[in-house]
């Protein structure tokens, strides 16, 4: 189960990256984070805080046309 806040890019106040912990709780299985935020800090804090996978969106040009293209890794 994957914690995921479908903005794009994702605010960093906006992650809330505990509600990975709500979600195992709720549904007693591994949960692991989508990743739509700038750089890789949020993905750390998220397996820090139990992740067992992380989703990130990648790309060759950051000049590409689409939503994901500007804030992929």
């Amino acid at each position: 189960l994957l914690h995921c806040t479908s903005a794009y890019p994702t605010p960093p106040d906006q992650v809330h990256l505990r509600k990975m912990i709500s979600l195992a709780d709720a549904f007693g299985c591994p949960v692991g984070f989508s990743d739509h935020t700038e750089g890789v800090e949020a993905a750390i804090a998220a397996t820090a805080l139990g992740a067992c996978w992380i989703e990130k969106h990648f790309t060759t040009d950051r000049s590409l046309p689409g939503p994901d293209h500007r804030f992929s890794s």
